[in-house]
């Protein structure tokens, strides 16, 4: 029932009532005026009975129409949720795919670097977020050639160069799916570096956003400590020295310092 429909029965009601209302007092007391009284105080309440037990009808009746609409949004946002995390994980193997040697190493940085935000005190939402990106952080090298993510020896230069292009790569995969801005840039700086040495724009400092930064830490502990072709896994002990040494001058201090308290605490993969 619209508004207008609403608004036009309270009148036409109300109106009957009082014009109705007049005759039968007029009939029944006559000039008795306490007896009128008595009457309209009556004829008063009763309307506001009626009306005010009308309108929580109508009210019920709106806030559970809203609270249905309410929860389809919340389902269809869940839905939206979900079907991200399916794009970023069936992303996230895509390119384990065709880098066996990697394989898995997606999943654990993003399990990191989740725990490293999570320390930090960013919010669930947030946390999430760096989950994801890191979920697919290396998605870009879907377009390098298999034969250099997997060379046992060490890269040329040239080859090198053509490694590093894996992060604007995978950029402009994920930017084409309504991830949140903070997921396109963990693809496209997680190689960025606090002086301004990584790759591939050599940002510096906080223009590396801080989502971006936390997945630094994370990718250099899960790298050093698992198979690499070029070399054997390497210990914890290893990577905390190796994070002690790059903490602020290439990696993140709090971020680093959140991932040291991590793994001091027991954290593993």
């Amino acid at each position: 029932m619209s508004a207008l429909s609403i608004t036009v029965l309270y009148a036409a009601f109300g109106t009957v009532w009082i014009l109705a209302g007049n005759r039968l007092a007029v009939a029944l007391f006559g000039a008795d005026l306490e007896g009128h009284y008595a009457f309209e105080l009556g004829k008063g309440l009763t309307y506001v009975l009626i009306t005010s037990g009308a309108l929580w009808l109508l009210l019920r009746r709106e806030f559970r129409r809203r609270d249905r609409a309410e929860q389809g949004r919340l389902d269809a946002l869940i839905g939206a949720r979900s079907a991200l995390d399916q794009t970023a994980e069936a992303l996230g193997r895509a390119i384990e795919r065709r880098d066996p040697y990697t394989a898995g190493h997606q999943a654990r940085v993003a399990l990191l670097s989740a725990a490293i935000a999570r320390r930090l005190g960013l919010s669930e939402e947030r946390a999430e977020s760096i989950r994801l990106g890191a979920l697919m952080h290396d998605i870009g090298k879907i377009g390098i050639p298999a034969e250099l993510l997997s060379k046992p020896g060490r890269l040329e230069p040239q080859e090198f160069e053509l490694i590093k292009l894996h992060t604007v790569y995978g950029h402009d995969i994920v930017k084409r799916v309504e991830f949140d801005d903070a997921i396109h840039r963990i693809v496209l700086e997680h190689h960025e570096r606090m002086d301004g040495s990584g790759y591939p724009h050599g940002l510096s400092g906080h223009a590396i956003s801080q989502e971006a930064r936390i997945v630094a830490v994370a990718d250099v502990v899960e790298a050093i400590t698992s198979h690499r072709p070029y070399r054997p896994a390497k210990g914890l002990d290893t990577a905390c020295e190796e994070l002690r040494r790059l903490r602020g001058a290439k990696l993140d201090a709090e971020a680093t310092d959140a991932c040291l308290a991590l793994l001091d605490e027991g954290f593993r993969f």
